[in-house]
């Protein structure tokens, strides 16, 4: 016969035995159900951002100003179709006749007009144009002669062109361009244009 300490043994060798087969095989100190899944290394990978998404706009910025006030020595006022009006015209020879009418007035860019005349059953056209002192001081880019003038203005110079003549004029504010089918034509325009040059700009109120 087994004696007692012989038979309590025995009986803990059986129950670890038990044990041990329920949890799997593994020596543990109780069983917790399901194992939990082994944590991969480096984490969860962040989602790409949408290329096509804008930087947010930081607060209190707000897009430039770009209107700009004209310079109070602006020529013409900042209107070049200013410099000349019809009553300009009608004492200037176009042709055989010696009165032209304004027809139309274009603004052809920020610095330059144009008039359309009628004058003895013809149309004419004279341009206004803002030029800079390189301009006045090389009137042309090509090889015709350059004619020093007496006027108008502060100092002014010709050059004819195959298709119209030009008057460039330096005046107290800047200088500025008059073509025209002739050079009698461009000339008086020029001058009739002189004391309107440094005209202030209109008021906006």
């Amino acid at each position: 016969m087994l004696t007692t300490g012989v038979r309590r043994r025995a009986v803990v060798t059986a129950a670890l035995v038990a044990g041990l087969m329920l949890c799997g095989g593994t020596l543990a100190a109780g069983c917790t159900g399901d194992s939990e899944p082994t944590p991969q290394s480096g984490g969860t990978l962040p989602t790409p951002s949408d290329p096509d998404t804008l930087l947010p706009v930081p607060e209190g910025t707000e897009p430039p100003d770009v209107t700009t006030p004209l310079p109070p020595d602006a020529l013409f006022g900042g209107d070049l179709c200013a410099a000349l009006t019809a009553d300009d015209f009608r004492g200037v020879r176009f042709g055989s006749s010696s009165s032209a009418q304004l027809d139309d007035t274009a603004t052809l860019s920020e610095d330059s007009c144009q008039f359309e005349l009628s004058a003895g059953g013809a149309t004419y056209v004279v341009v206004l144009k803002a030029r800079s002192q390189p301009d006045f001081v090389t009137p042309t880019q090509g090889d015709e002669p350059v004619e020093e003038l007496d006027g108008p203005g502060e100092a002014a110079r010709g050059v004819q062109f195959a298709d119209r003549y030009e008057v460039t004029v330096r005046v107290s504010n800047g200088y500025f361009a008059v073509s025209a089918p002739t050079r009698a034509a461009a000339l008086a325009l020029a001058t009739t244009a002189v004391p309107r040059a440094d005209q202030s700009a209109p008021s906006q109120g």
